[in-house]
């Protein structure tokens, strides 16, 4: 598509109460979006702006509203709000800001046809920005659609126009109608009179609608493309926040937390401890480098005084809350020193230092699945990993424990590839208790592996971690995840209610145990860690070597 000449920006409405929230909405979309035309109304003007709009008016809404605690909660104003836009004919993207709400209502907002779904009170400039470029682009390319659409149409009508006037001319009019070759309209035929006629040369084309490429939206990488791009950096630094209330943008998870909050300024103060310490931010480790880093921790490869041999030290962002109970590092401690076997990462020691939580473990050099992944895998090491990783599960669900955050990242490599499982920070009881959403209300895990049961905040069990072994086996045998999107909540939604994944007929004969694996209700998903081992050791015995690469 063009560009959008500067003339005609994009316009976004906000809706909001409170003027002053507006107003620092508005702010930030001048900074960041410089192009975007933005309009103020309150929530009433607004319900009487619904019933005038033509479609013409608004290409965006931020509706900041409360959603209440159900789809069918009285009180949502943003879910009864939707609604209305959703019976006119036209309707701009609709980005809802919730003032509360929940993953079952951020699920109906998105169904009502909300384009993202972001809390907020987690809300940054960052997020704002990623949101808005996301949401932009989207209603470009609903545009795009619509206009290509309308072009076609003035074409076909064209050429029936054209094609009716040929049938209806005399002979001798089709003859008089050219000195150099008599006949010509009709040898060159209706379709090429119509392609030349003035309604297909001036009808709306797509080229000719508001710029996808060079609009605000343009060039802007949405979080979900970030997300692919970096493999799971974008998804997995902030799972919790992206799906979150449940939607949000995969956005949230690129985006750090507010720059104002105690998290970012504890976050620097880390780095600042590293920098002034000499490597020595936890006494008995020095430092060597960083290799890897999530929303809470930062994760150094350290040489252990005490040990005499290297660690990953795993080092909080932000300072102990005693207040707060156990703290997510003393969990996960907790949580692996239970289980105790070589199918899962060793752990050295767990301790607090400044303030700051740091758990020393076992460092493996050979890297996790997730590269193996990108590097290609044939059929037998794709039906290998997934004995091991169920093998894995079988430990940890006999140790009383889901995991509830599997996926290719925390599969880390031993040699002859073994595995061994990682993170346990959200590892909860098996004792039927568990549930994916907090006691704030926020939802964790990776949405890419998150079972339907865990996307709709149900209790967890054992099979929840199936699922998301299942979406790894599908990834491990054709290089890309059965379900994806625009957001976070897109790929949620997928997982709760798209069809089942098909592999390519190629890969036909693997096709039951993904099925059985990604089945949307866990009574109809495989019931024991001992079926998947059989089923896949069964498939991998019977596999072909074509596509065999080498191990690293």
């Amino acid at each position: 598509m063009s560009k959008q000449p500067m003339d005609s920006p994009a316009r976004v409405l906000v809706v909001d109460d409170d003027v002053r929230y507006g107003e620092w909405l508005r702010h930030h979309l001048d900074v960041l979006c410089p192009h975007t035309s933005v309009s103020l109304l309150s929530r009433s003007e607004f319900e009487l702006w619904c019933t005038t709009f033509s479609g013409r008016e608004c290409d965006l809404v931020l509706l900041a509203a409360t959603f209440g605690s159900s789809p069918d909660d009285p009180q949502s104003q943003g879910l009864s709000l939707l609604r209305r836009l959703r019976a006119q004919p036209v309707t701009p993207g609709v980005i809802a800001l919730a003032e509360d709400g929940n993953e079952l209502t951020a699920v109906r907002a998105l169904h009502l046809g909300a384009l993202d779904y972001l809390p907020k009170r987690l809300l940054t400039p960052e997020r704002l920005n990623n949101a808005v470029r996301l949401g932009l682009r989207r209603v470009e390319r609903r545009v795009t659609r619509r206009l290509a659409s309308l072009a076609n149409h003035s074409r076909d009508q064209a050429r029936q126009a054209r094609a009716a006037q040929l049938a209806a001319a005399t002979p001798e009019a089709l003859a008089g109608d050219s000195d150099a070759a008599p006949g010509a309209a009709l040898a060159a035929g209706p379709g090429a009179a119509a392609d030349a006629s003035p309604a297909a040369d001036a009808s709306p084309a797509a080229d000719a609608s508001p710029a996808t490429d060079a609009s605000p939206a343009a060039g802007a990488s949405p979080a979900g493309d970030a997300a692919r791009a970096n493999g799971e950096a974008a998804a997995n630094a902030a799972p919790a926040a992206a799906a979150a209330s449940g939607a949000g943008a995969a956005a949230d998870a690129a985006a750090p937390a507010d720059s104002g909050s105690a998290e970012v300024l504890q976050g620097a103060g880390v780095a600042a401890l590293l920098a002034g310490a000499d490597a020595q931010l936890i006494p008995g480790y020095t430092l060597r480098l960083k290799i890897g880093e999530s929303e809470k921790a930062v994760v150094y490869l350290a040489a252990s005084a005490r040990h005499g041999h290297n660690v990953a030290l795993k080092v909080s962002k932000s300072l102990r809350d005693e207040a707060a109970g156990r703290q997510f590092l003393e969990r996960e401690y907790t949580a692996i020193m239970a289980v105790r076997s070589p199918l899962v990462v060793e752990i050295y020691d767990y301790g607090v230092n400044g303030g700051f939580e740091y758990l020393a473990m076992e460092y493996l050099p050979r890297g996790d699945l997730k590269a193996r992944i990108q590097r290609g895998l044939s059929e037998r090491q794709a039906m290998h990993f997934v004995a091991k990783i169920a093998a894995a599960l079988q430990v940890v669900h006999a140790a009383g424990l889901v995991h509830r955050d599997l996926k290719p990242p925390n599969v880390m490599l031993r040699e002859n590839d073994a595995v061994a499982l990682i993170d346990f920070g959200l590892a909860r009881s098996l004792d039927g208790a568990t549930s994916a959403i907090t006691r704030t209300g926020v939802l964790h895990g990776s949405p890419y592996y998150m079972s339907p049961e865990q996307a709709l905040g149900e209790v967890l069990d054992a099979r929840s971690d199936f699922y998301s072994l299942g979406v790894m086996c599908y990834e491990m045998l054709t290089g890309e995840k059965p379900y994806s999107g625009d957001s976070a909540m897109e790929v949620l939604q997928q997982h709760v209610s798209g069809p089942l994944p098909m592999l390519p007929p190629e890969l036909a004969r693997y096709q039951t145990l993904v099925t059985r694996l990604l089945a949307k209700s866990r009574d109809d998903r495989i019931g024991t860690a001992a079926e998947i081992i059989a089923a896949a050791t069964a498939l991998r015995e019977g596999a072909v070597d074509e596509r065999e690469t080498s191990a690293a």
